[in-house]
């Protein structure tokens, strides 16, 4: 049940819309009937996504999702799988937290705010002041209490059906019992799926830009890290990678996000099947209840995932380290924030190996 709302939150405020929540929801349940396992995205690979969809469009950002497969391929070829040192991972993570909650601020109260990374963003929140839609803002701050307080309330009955997946149906139901009308609904609700442009999002479709080759390349690396380096997973072989390469890679090709996250549990080919057809209903067959989502609810839904992935106790190892491990911190956290997930992750790498091989 985590897949659904993880490709929704991703997808949509991404900029890929639903149609890229429907391909990645699709291809996720493909892999999962052929490896055994559900496959979903995750709130960091949104940021990178995030930034090139603006920028140019979300074709471009599809041609860097699947070249990270094969940037995810060359990596699980080397002999060593780690390369960001731990100190420097914790500051991208804790500036990670930082720009998605800037960036989906505005989902989050409706201000309309623009803006490609959390600088920009930031910036126009200061042109347009703060005037929020504050019964949008109920349905997200519902969505952060449940986030928060469900898991620890319900920790067995949590791991089979996740918050996340909870908070989208309490605000949804919500939604529908409170605004009848799409038509003269206040909420800010997410646009239906046209099974007719299903691929709109597809890298074969959109238009081709030269100017964006570099910063495809760099997102393409930064999802390729992303991938390996901030979700460990039961086995470290090359054989996990080349499914992740293989899923990107795919999806990438058909307008998906890319997908970052992996259960540690085996399932069979029936549970893949079973999620494919309830994908496939929910989207399709009832498009009518699936359009009243209301996009403030999965807003909030990245930024306290953002928040749950900080790693707390790292930080305090840092700052515990020395001066050292403390200005690989600092240095880390700056990069990231200013300059992007996109950009810092490829500068990151180069930082951590002249830290590793110092």
């Amino acid at each position: 049940m985590a897949l659904f709302p993880a490709a929704l939150s991703v997808s949509i405020c991404s900029g890929f819309g639903v149609n890229g929540a429907v391909i990645t929801a699709l291809v996720c349940c493909i892999f999962s009937v052929l490896c055994g396992r559900f496959f979903a995205p995750s709130w960091l690979t949104a940021l990178p996504i995030f930034f090139l969809s603006f920028r140019f469009s979300p074709s471009v950002a599809c041609i860097a999702t699947a070249l990270s497969g094969v940037f995810v391929f060359i990596l699980s070829k080397l002999p060593k799988k780690t390369f960001l040192s731990p100190d420097i991972r914790a500051g991208f993570l804790l500036a990670a937290a930082l720009c998605t909650t800037a960036l989906q601020t505005t989902n989050y109260f409706g201000i309309g705010a623009v803006g490609a990374d959390a600088v920009e963003i930031i910036k126009d929140y200061i042109s347009l002041g703060f005037h929020g839609n504050w019964r949008g803002v109920l349905y997200g701050t519902v969505v952060l209490v449940t986030m928060v307080t469900y898991p620890r309330k319900f920790k067995n009955f949590s791991k089979k059906v996740p918050a996340s997946f909870v908070s989208i149906v309490i605000t949804l139901s919500m939604n529908l019992l409170l605004n009848r009308s799409r038509e003269f609904t206040p909420i800010n609700e997410i646009v239906p799926v046209d099974a007719i442009s299903l691929f709109d999002n597809a890298f074969f479709i959109g238009p081709f830009d030269v100017k964006s080759i570099p910063l495809i390349l760099c997102t393409a690396v930064a999802i390729a890290l992303i991938v390996t380096q901030f979700y460990p997973t039961d086995e470290t072989s090359t054989k996990k990678l080349l499914v992740f390469s293989a899923v990107n890679t795919a999806g990438g090709f058909f307008g998906a996000v890319p997908v970052a996250t992996a259960d540690n549990k085996k399932r069979t080919p029936l549970s893949g099947a079973v999620c494919m057809i309830v994908c496939a209903v929910f989207f399709f067959v009832c498009p009518f209840v699936f359009e009243r989502i209301p996009l403030h609810s999965l807003a909030v839904i990245l930024i306290v995932s953002a928040w749950q992935s900080v790693e707390w106790s790292q930080i305090g190892k840092a700052f515990k380290g020395g001066a050292v491990s403390v200005i690989f911190f600092v240095l880390s956290f700056i990069t990231a924030f200013l300059a992007g997930a996109h950009y810092a992750l490829p500068m990151l790498l180069i930082l951590s190996t002249a830290k590793n091989n110092k």
